[in-house]
């Protein structure tokens, strides 16, 4: 444990020394470090049970080595005070518009305002971002992004260990893991994407993934929709689909108030697993408000949150709480 938390004192803080002692003639490196902090309490109502929860705690270091190269270190501290490498990775910009990055980092499947606790719209991810696959995995990606007219288009394609995150091994050539994503459009105003990835992590394990999401972002308001379908290659009883649509809206409040927004959130999710033809297994709403802390909308704030299932026939990833309705308050802070 000392050794653990002396790792994570040098994390943090030597790069911010060595990087902060500039001159007027060096701009790098460079190095900016993001905290961030999500804490829950819930109650499930038909067990009638309760619990408090530190659901994540991040520090993001994200910098510039050179002009043409950047990295990214990002640790959750979670799981009775354990650390978790999420992202050690460095990217390498040899030409304009193309990026390669090598090491543990995201994969072309899942967006980062799903699987991410910044910049989610409510306390729980949606289906697609908790039960399909790891978000993260060690490899290298390439991305290219360029304009088609004045819309632009990003081309991103992958090849890694298929093991997830924080572990390798030798594999096979047939065993490693490799997706591609296109997309069309930028996070501000209109954003849609396609992508497939394909994992065969095993003999006894094949999973093919594909799905598309469409998106809409103003400056205080943005709109989500996005499926995904898990083919597994081996047991067709172990597919799942599962799409979501969800919304929000800000307000702003007094800038003398405590709360500087209020944002009224709403969300439909369903998920499937396997291949009978009888609609989907659980459905999800799930209401909610949250308070602004700061002026920038979707970043600190305080959440409440109604889950209320609707259950068509029980799944076995599912089960005690995670499929009864919940109250949820959360309290997310980004430093």
């Amino acid at each position: 444990m000392i050794r653990k938390k002396l790792f994570f004192v040098l994390f943090v803080l030597f790069p911010a020394l060595l990087f902060g002692q500039k001159t007027d003639s060096i701009r790098y490196p460079k190095l900016k470090v993001t905290e961030i902090l999500v804490s829950n309490y819930e109650h499930a109502f038909e067990a009638g049970t309760n619990q408090f929860s530190v659901k994540n705690s991040r520090v993001d270091a994200v910098g510039n080595f050179t002009e043409n190269i950047s990295y990214r270190g990002q640790l959750t501290l979670k799981d009775n005070g354990n650390f978790n490498v999420l992202d050690l990775s460095a990217t390498f910009m040899p030409v304009q518009g193309l990026s390669l990055t090598f090491g543990q980092t995201a994969i072309p499947l899942f967006n980062p305002y799903v699987a991410g606790p910044s910049s989610m719209m409510f306390a729980t991810r949606p289906y697609i971002g908790d039960y399909f696959l790891s978000t993260r995995d060690v490899g290298l990606s390439g991305k290219y992004q360029f304009y088609a007219g004045i819309m632009p288009v990003s081309v991103e394609l992958g090849l890694f260990n298929g093991n997830t995150i924080n572990k390798s091994e030798w594999r096979k050539g047939k065993n490693m893991s490799y997706g591609a994503r296109l997309q069309l459009g930028a996070m501000k105003g209109a954003r849609a994407t396609v992508k497939f990835y394909d994992y065969p992590n095993s003999e006894e394990l094949h999973y093919f993934f594909y799905g598309a999401d469409v998106r809409y972002e103003g400056d205080n308001w943005k709109i989500e929709t996005e499926v995904i379908n898990r083919d597994n290659r081996k047991d067709e009883k172990d597919d799942l689909l599962s799409y979501y649509v969800q919304g929000v809206y800000g307000f702003p409040l007094k800038k003398s108030w405590i709360f500087k927004n209020v944002l009224p959130a709403v969300r439909w999710d369903a998920l499937k697993k396997g291949h009978e033809e009888s609609g989907m297994d659980v459905n999800r709403l799930t209401v909610g408000v949250g308070f602004g802390l700061t002026q920038k909308y979707f970043s600190s704030l305080l959440r409440l949150n109604y889950e209320r299932c609707f259950v068509n026939r029980e799944i076995d990833i599912l089960g005690n709480e995670k499929d009864s309705d919940k109250l949820i308050v959360g309290l997310i802070l980004v430093l």
